[in-house]
């Protein structure tokens, strides 16, 4: 049952308080282009001409022939852009940029983009195939180590740092179309503050868990990335000691959990008969549907995302790029292959 308690802040009967969700960001993007054949070799000269310029650093990458490395440009992140070119596999588009839109500095990126290729940014952001997205979001009041998490379809299921504070807990395989990530992070930012002593970023005062969501291999463009069926909707997300304490359940329900917390829901339910399975799994479900875990809302989140990077305005006016061309030329030449 929950409460109000002192301050206005929300919170269950036995005093914890109720998980809080933030604002969904999208925390990394993979994202390639293809380009008309003409225009590359202009693009490889661009690349080397930013070198020249101070723009990035070199960066060696098997994938491609040609690789730009941008920092973060921030004090306090460690972000990095990487920009690629001429792959040498002809399946893969012959562009390919990694990014953290929350760690770098984007205005740089799209002077930089803009300067590099035909339709620069913008261009790259309609036209380009979304290899890897990890939408992110942050959850308040609640450790990693409280939360059980569990995907019905998902058979990997890893625990990092059992019976300690800093814990990861992956739903999925690493080589999936998607995946899940809990993790400490009120406990990554302290050891990053304590890495590099000049970080000004205050810490949460109370728990931080994140969850990332990874979705791979799409081949669509970031617009169309909206279309797709929410896969955070069956993704059981159920917090305790908060809507669930031992003293409101039975030792059997409570073992349940305790196994569910250390080895992971899979290895809990491994133990059951299939009768036993489907009832405890059941529960579990009903548990986990707390009013304050949205999934729905988490996933529309994401376009309110997307459309922060479409308003990014760089560092400079770009009226025209360096290979000379109109903007918006990168409409042209698309051609489906595969991204990498």
């Amino acid at each position: 049952m929950i409460q109000i308690k002192k301050g206005g802040h929300a919170c269950y009967s036995n005093g914890c308080l109720v998980p809080v969700l933030g604002i969904p960001f999208i925390d990394k993007l993979y994202i390639t282009v293809e380009f008309l054949p003409e225009h590359h070799t202009q693009i490889i000269s661009n690349f080397a001409e930013l070198i020249e310029s101070g723009y990035g650093l070199k960066s060696n990458k098997t994938a491609y022939g040609h690789n730009l490395k941008i920092s973060g440009n921030f004090p306090n992140y460690d972000g990095e852009a990487l920009l690629q070119c001429s792959p040498h596999k002809s399946k893969y588009n012959f562009f390919r940029l990694e990014m953290t839109p929350a760690r770098i500095d984007m205005d740089n990126l799209k002077t930089v983009l803009d300067k590099t290729l035909p339709g620069g940014y913008a261009g790259v952001l309609k036209n380009g195939r979304v290899n890897r997205m990890d939408l992110s979001v942050e959850i308040a009041n609640v450790s990693v180590a409280e939360i059980i998490a569990r995907y019905p379809k998902m058979r990997v299921e890893r625990h990092y740092g059992m019976g300690i504070k800093n814990q990861t807990k992956i739903l999925g395989s690493p080589t999936g179309k998607k995946s899940f990530t809990l993790y400490d992070k009120k406990k990554q930012m302290q050891t990053f503050k304590a890495k590099h002593p000049g970080t000004t970023t205050a810490l949460p005062v109370g728990k931080l868990t994140r969850l990332e969501m990874s979705i791979k291999k799409t081949n669509k463009t970031l617009d169309n990335i909206l279309v797709l069926p929410n896969p955070l909707k069956h993704l059981t997300l159920v917090a305790y000691p908060g809507s669930m304490t031992s003293k409101n359940y039975a030792p059997s329900w409570s073992l349940f959990l305790s196994v569910c917390e250390d080895r992971g829901v899979k290895a809990a339910l491994d133990h059951f008969n299939p009768i036993d399975k489907g009832v405890y799994a059941l529960r579990l479900k009903q548990e986990g549907k707390s009013e304050w875990w949205q999934p729905e809302i988490v996933w529309q989140g994401l376009q309110e995302a997307i459309e922060e990077l479409k308003v990014v305005k760089g560092n400079t006016p770009c009226s025209q790029d360096i290979i000379g061309n109109e903007p918006g030329i990168a409409d042209y030449g698309l051609d489906g292959s595969s991204p990498p």
